[in-house]
């Protein structure tokens, strides 16, 4: 443990305060329902066994969506997301604003939760992926 996780874990920081202009946040103060961009394409292959179905160019990456959060444990729940259709699955649709850091939703998301994983406190590749902000219930809609 880092004295910076010592420090956050004594206090939790309001993050309608701090995280406008915030780009990466310690995986302690995760909490469902928020967004990051950049986790690498290699190694969401690795760990799902078949996303990206295809092979893109060196350092593509997708974003992930914070399912769950398990405090007491090492891991939270995560699955990558995609901006190409998908039948059924769960989606944040473009044009919402993100809480936290007002950042706009560029293009609808879709959930991959058949690929979800349980993203361990110690994997290395976590120190890449940019805060994007919390996604509000109401932005989440279910496919059809």
């Amino acid at each position: 443990m880092t004295y910076s996780d010592e420090i956050w874990r004594l206090v939790e920081p309001d993050l309608g305060k701090i995280s406008e202009g915030l780009s990466f946040l310690g995986i302690k103060l995760w909490k469902p329902g928020m967004f990051f961009m950049g986790a690498p394409d290699s190694v969401l292959k690795k760990i799902t066994g078949s996303f990206p179905a295809k092979k893109r160019s060196a350092g593509s990456s997708h974003p992930i969506f914070v399912l769950e959060v398990y405090p007491a444990e090492t891991y939270h729940r995560v699955c990558p997301c995609t901006s190409k259709y998908v039948s059924g699955a769960r989606y944040i649709r473009a044009g919402c604003v993100l809480e936290h850091t007002s950042k706009l939703m560029a293009r609808t998301s879709f959930l991959l939760e058949k690929f979800a994983f349980s993203l361990p406190f110690s994997a290395k590749w976590i120190g890449q992926l940019r805060y994007m902000g919390t996604v509000p219930e109401e932005c989440v809609k279910q496919g059809v």
